[in-house]
């Protein structure tokens, strides 16, 4: 989707200071409506627009950088790792599958709300990936890596 059309859109719903990040989906905006209803907004908003559905995660910039400061691996993996971040909480079940899920050289952790993700032979390269994520963990889930998420919380200013 053209980030131009996504701020021109999210623009004329009424959301204030909108700001895409690369050709990414990632949106930076002042709503006057609560997640629900922001979130329920776009989606719609999204669909008639672009013709396809799309779940859209709404986090703030603190809710973003407590995410990133709970890093729970070796503090020189931190710049290098990816940040699932998760739409729905995953049952006790399905986090135990996850971190069944062992291949050499990828290490994860999990918390609540999200999964670190860390491959010594960088993500391209990884056997670990969203959609496996996502099937294991049985929730929607999108991925970050650190500069993109340091970026945001810059942008939210």
């Amino acid at each position: 989707m053209p980030m131009a059309v996504l701020r021109e859109m999210a623009t004329t719903l009424g959301l204030k200071n909108v700001q895409t990040y690369i050709q990414s989906g990632n949106m930076v905006f002042d709503s006057p409506w609560n997640t629900i209803v922001t979130c329920n907004t776009l989606e719609n908003a999204i669909a008639k627009t672009f013709g396809f559905q799309v779940p859209v995660l709404m986090l703030n910039a603190l809710k973003i950088q407590n995410i990133v400061d709970a890093f729970p691996m070796q503090m020189d993996w931190k710049e290098k790792s990816y940040y699932t971040l998760f739409y729905q909480t995953p049952t006790q079940e399905a986090a135990t599958a996850m971190l069944a899920v062992d291949y050499p050289g990828e290490h994860i952790k999990l918390a609540s709300n999200c999964l670190y993700f860390y491959s010594e032979h960088g993500y391209g390269k990884a056997k670990l990936n969203n959609t496996l994520i996502e099937r294991k963990l049985e929730v929607q889930t999108t991925t970050r890596n650190y500069r993109t998420l340091m970026r945001l919380i810059a942008m939210a200013g």
